[in-house]
């Protein structure tokens, strides 16, 4: 919040203040907090004196810290000088504020001050950080392990840097951790950086265990603008190497509501964790990675974990001067959700599971799909999966042998207690869908329970039409195909099986369908289960599933059979591969006549061992034609 450095003696008859924001937002101040007269700014120069009373430059603090300390609990502004030191009862300590969501504050430890409503703000400078711009140049938390810069440790009242740098620091920003440093699950919120530049240079100096320079722990309402943060070179793939590091405690509070918008990093780049079981965000906007040109960098922005509910948007984010070695400018975890991530006009090179709204180039040795990623790439080409062709049900090439039964007449003699309506309509036309309903609890049936012979790196494909009546997901998922028991086997992901959702709650036919890789088998042999759920409040139909096994002996590439998992249409449990088929009930009407490349001449038929119903174009019988044993 900004205040005017001037004397107010005017109040309004509720005995408030009001004061506009940065956002033009008006917040109110009681007067019981702002004695009439005071003014609300404060001053601190390196030849001021802490002596004097710091409301103007001539009598300005000489401490940061003395500033702060004499404003009144209502905040205001600080002007500071190029060159001020920070001050304080620590040596080279920072500035620390503590709000009451750290358990410390009752108790704080020495150094911290209480939170107020202050903007700090650097003024007359020409100097600045590489890649930054001019910024007061403020001193302390010199090489110091534990004493960043900034901490903010449970704060919930607006607070501001603006216009500040510090070099040769070993950690400049840290939020939402403890004043104690015992949790990084600490309720800490609204801050704004503008042109703040820091540096956690090595310079010769070499640190035991250097800090990230950003470190959020659980903060939110968080803002970067203009700000440039240069990284220490620890190991290139760990947090110390982190320009800006987003990382809550264990099952704790992810950071969140976090804008990073026109910033520069040097070094390293952003890491983020999302490891929490709560929601968590983060939007970046212009952001540029630079670095040496020589040596590995790691990526701009590295997102990992595997938490759900994520909300993050990256656009126009880049990696310069990248040595030989380097990482992809944006590595996200191919744990994470494909419709957490957003990445909009991003750099050529993006690894994981996306949805890429637009890309300079397409410079990545992989395949789209093996990424999980969707959008648009290069040229507008679509990336992805939808259902236009399938929808159609046009005859389908047999890939593999579908292992799963189809006939839902045989479903209800299959393992599994959920009742089996049949003859219900199918997205096709035909009455060839199943209902599974339950009276009590999670119920399935399991067209599929047999023992295979499987392979590390064999693949396993399963797809389904489900229709669901608009209420929530089964929890457990629609669908379920794994090992039995869970020990016998696993997949790339460390999983033991692969798991159906609905990706939308409407009252729709979805197909859904995806694909894992055997990353270990117990002896060779396993019992597989295809399993299809229901429950009381949530019953499900299902129409034609699809079960493949791809040995690796097969000769797919992995980019291939996760192409061909976007875009498989489902086919009969009857067919053999290098087949093309209809399903079961469908007609083929061909009103132009059939063609075929197989004739031969002939003169004498044989007897006649089997018929063939054949049809007209509304689908009405018009007969048979005999099989013959033979024909010579």
């Amino acid at each position: 919040m900004v205040f005017d450095p001037t004397t107010y003696d005017a109040w309004a008859a509720d005995e408030k203040l009001s004061v506009v924001d940065h956002m033009g937002a008006h917040n109110y101040v009681h007067r019981s907090l702002i004695p009439p007269g005071e003014v609300y700014a404060r001053y601190a120069h390196p030849s001021g004196d802490n002596a004097n009373d710091g409301k103007s430059w001539g009598t300005a603090k000489q401490t940061i810290l003395a500033a702060y300390d004499s404003l009144p609990a209502a905040g205001g502004t600080i002007f500071i000088a190029d060159n001020t030191n920070i001050g304080g009862e620590v040596s080279n300590q920072g500035i620390w504020l503590i709000g009451p969501n750290d358990p410390n504050w009752g108790s704080p430890p020495t150094g911290f001050r209480a939170v107020k409503p202050v903007e700090f703000i650097g003024v007359g400078s020409t100097n600045s950080i590489q890649f930054g711009f001019p910024s007061a140049k403020i001193n302390g938390s010199a090489y110091d392990e534990d004493k960043p810069v900034i901490w903010l440790a449970g704060t919930g009242v607006p607070v501001r840097f603006r216009n500040l740098s510090a070099y040769y620091i070993n950690g400049g920003i840290r939020m939402g951790i403890r004043s104690d440093n015992t949790s990084r699950d600490c309720n800490t919120a609204l801050a704004w950086f503008e042109n703040v530049n820091f540096g956690s240079y090595n310079s010769g100096v070499s640190k035991t265990n250097p800090k990230p320079t950003v470190d959020i722990g659980y903060a939110f309402w968080v803002w970067f603008n203009h700000c440039t943060f240069h990284a220490y070179p620890a190991a290139i793939d760990s947090d110390n190497r982190a320009a800006m590091l987003f990382k809550p405690e264990v099952a704790g509070n992810h950071p969140g509501l976090i804008e990073v918008t026109d910033c520069i990093l040097a070094g390293g780049g952003i890491r983020y964790h999302a490891i929490g079981a709560s929601s968590w965000s983060l939007r970046v906007t212009n952001l540029v990675m630079e670095h040496d040109g020589a040596t590995a960098a790691p990526p701009a922005v590295r997102l990992l974990g595997s938490a759900s509910y994520g909300q993050v948007v990256l656009n126009r984010i880049e990696a310069a001067d990248a040595g030989a070695g380097s990482e992809s400018a944006i590595v996200v975890a191919s744990t994470l959700a494909n419709n957490s991530i957003v990445v909009i006009d991003g750099p050529s090179e993006v690894e994981g599971p996306v949805q890429i709204l637009g890309k300079y180039g397409w410079e990545g040795a992989w395949s789209p799909a093996v990424q999980k990623q969707s959008g648009f790439g290069p040229g507008g080409k679509l990336i992805g999966s939808h259902e236009a062709a399938r929808r159609v049900f046009s005859p389908s090439a047999v890939i593999a042998s579908n292992l799963v039964a189809q006939d839902v007449t045989t479903w209800s003699s299959k393992t599994g207690s959920a009742t089996v309506t049949t003859g219900q309509v199918a997205p096709d036309g035909t009455t060839n869908a199943a209902l599974l309903s339950s009276a009590s609890g999670l119920k399935d049936r399991q067209p599929y329970r047999a023992s295979r012979t499987i392979a590390v790196d064999d693949w396993m494909v399963v797809g389904c039409w489900i229709k669901g009546n608009g209420t929530s997901t089964i929890s457990t998922g629609d669908i379920e195909m794994g090992f039995n028991p869970n020990n016998e086997g696993t997949f790339e992901d460390g999983t033991y099986s692969i798991s159906l959702t609905l990706p939308f709650l409407g009252n729709e036919w979805q197909w859904v369908c995806h694909a894992k890789k055997v990353a270990t088998v117990l002896d060779g042999t396993a019992e597989l289960i295809f399993g299809m759920r229901c429950e009381p409040t949530k019953p499900r139909y299902y129409y034609a599933p699809l079960f493949l096994h791809i040995p690796a002996s097969a000769g797919y590439t992995d980019d291939e059979v996760m192409e061909m998992t976007r875009h498989v249409s489902t086919y009969p449990d009857t067919a053999t591969a290098g087949c093309t088929t209809t399903l079961r009930g469908q007609k083929l009407i061909a009103w132009g006549g059939l063609g075929v490349g197989n004739s031969a001449t002939a003169s004498t038929p044989g007897s006649v061992v089997k018929k063939i119903e054949v049809f007209d174009q509304t689908g009405a019988s018009l007969g048979f034609i005999p099989v013959y044993s033979s024909i010579t």
